[in-house]
């Protein structure tokens, strides 16, 4: 019997002295494993990938398609497009490169990174090791609840923090050591050392993360990569709803507009919104690989054609991450990216057909008007109330 061995291997796991890596045996398993032709087989290798999660800091985002496979009940091939193959690699490639997590060392100061988008929490736990690199110990992230999206970006910057310091209690709570705790979100470096604040939720917040020994310092987000990956792994805007960017551009070259803005011709049929929107945009408009852009603001947005405008809108507004937001902001998510002469339109007149968003919309509440009491007989009803100055009568009364 070796008595201290320099690696151990437990299940599904390889322990060594420089950290945890996942079992070659499984790792040439995920490696080997042949593209799924059914749902069962989609289910077994996400199963088998999900065991090794924590060694991929982005397998939220990049199992989402093969994830999207699950909601059907019949296994269709066509439903296997060009987003399930590249996250079906990605997968296999991050699982087979060199995915190590270091040991924890409780002499030594930890460092958490977090960050907060529109629609997730990410956070990264850190170590500096003895050649002056930080590496990771541990990945988590999560999605924000429906109410949580509708908190400023300061309280979800906070909540972040909140969470990472809960996730990694077990290494740092009781420690004599200082955790250092970076956020991309300078504000927050004064909302938790600043008395007075007259936000109950950053107060109730700020009273929470004081159980642990820390210290927040400011990191620009262009050097918070980790995290901020981490956060935005639930981004809606990264769940790329354009199945095939192929027939992105097979219907692109179908359409009218396209067609009118490529030939220039003035006799191709219209609608008076996209002719009107041609004449005063045309200038902004260019064509790259048989893909329309506008440019706007100096940034391109590609051009939708009207058969994949319904899967946008189903994407940025009905997913259950997209939270079933109001007109407005359901315009400013698609406006980011997609553009289509008719699209304000459109939008507003898709949220307020939308079925889940009627349900639930509370309306304006109408006051009751006031009535006199009915009276059957001489003072059948008396009625006392306060009142006044009232100004005197005529005969002094």
């Amino acid at each position: 019997m070796q008595i201290l061995p320099r690696q151990r291997a437990l299940p599904g796991h390889q322990v060594t002295a420089k950290g945890i890596s996942p079992d070659p045996d499984n790792v040439e398993k995920v490696k080997k494993f042949p593209t799924p032709t059914s749902i069962t087989k989609v289910q077994s290798f996400l199963g088998l990938a999900q065991y090794f999660r924590k060694f991929l800091p982005n397998f939220a985002k990049t199992a989402k398609p093969l994830y999207d496979l699950l909601k059907f009940d019949k296994w269709k091939q066509d439903n296997w497009t060009q987003r399930q193959q590249e996250s079906f690699d990605e997968i296999k490639r991050q699982l087979t490169s060199d995915a190590l997590l270091q040991h924890p060392d409780f002499d030594k100061p930890f460092i958490i990174e977090t960050d907060a988008s529109g629609t997730g929490l990410g956070a990264v736990l850190l170590q500096e090791t003895e050649d002056k690199k930080e590496r990771p110990i541990a990945y988590v992230s999560r999605a924000l609840k429906p109410n949580e999206t509708k908190w400023s970006a300061t309280e979800r910057e906070l909540l972040g923090v909140l969470f990472a310091l809960r996730q990694f209690h077990y290494y740092i709570y009781g420690s004599p050591i200082q955790t250092i705790v970076r956020t991309d979100h300078a504000p927050l470096t004064y909302v938790v050392t600043t008395k007075g604040q007259t936000n109950n939720r950053l107060i109730r917040m700020t009273l929470k993360i004081q159980d642990y020994n820390y210290k927040l310092v400011y990191k620009p987000g262009i050097t918070n990569k980790a995290a901020d990956a981490l956060s935005r792994a639930y981004e809606v805007n990264a769940i790329h709803p354009i199945p095939n960017i192929k027939e992105l551009v097979d219907e692109t070259e179908r359409d009218n507009f396209y067609q009118a803005v490529k030939d220039d011709d003035k006799n191709i049929k219209l609608s008076p919104m996209e002719r009107k929107f041609l004449r005063k945009q045309r200038q902004h408009l260019t064509i790259n690989k048989s893909r329309l852009y506008w440019m706007s603001d100096n940034k391109p947005k590609i051009y939708i054609p009207y058969s994949f405008r319904q899967a946008i809108l189903n994407e940025l507004h009905d997913n259950p991450l997209a939270g079933h937001l109001s007109a407005a902001k359901t315009i400013a998510r698609v406006e980011q990216y997609y553009f289509w002469p008719t699209m304000y339109g459109d939008i507003k007149q898709y949220c307020n057909n939308c079925h889940s968003c009627a349900a639930s919309k509370t309306g304006r509440r109408q006051k009751p008007q006031l009535q006199s009491i009915p009276k059957s007989t001489t003072m059948d009803c008396l009625s006392i109330d306060i009142t006044g100055p009232l100004p005197p009568s005529c005969l002094q009364g």
